[in-house]
């Protein structure tokens, strides 16, 4: 004759399954968590790449800009210069104060 399950058993075995659910939509939740997260780790990644690439291209311009305001020193130095007769110092070459007189 079988032995009949005492109602303790027969609650355990309900209790593994309710368990069993549980455990797997508790990995299924961590697993979106995690999801999500490499999703915004994805993001900001992009948005760093994004800035680095807008810093490096401000770097550039403004060395570009240095070398045109340079060029253009150079250019209003030779043409002082040109202008003045040999022999003369810079002292004697048109000056003028930051007002533009």
């Amino acid at each position: 004759m079988k032995s009949a399950k005492s109602p303790a058993q027969s609650g355990l075995l309900s209790l593994s399954r309710v368990g069993g659910r549980t455990l797997t939509l508790s990995a299924l939740v961590i697993m979106a968590l995690i999801l999500g997260n490499l999703a915004l780790l994805y993001s900001s990644l992009n948005t760093v790449r994004e800035h680095n690439r807008l810093i490096t291209q401000t770097h550039d311009i403004l060395y570009d800009l240095d070398l045109t305001l340079a060029a253009l020193k150079n250019a209003e130095n030779n043409t002082r210069t040109s202008s003045c007769p040999a022999g003369l110092s810079e002292a004697f070459a048109p000056s003028f104060d930051s007002s533009g007189h």
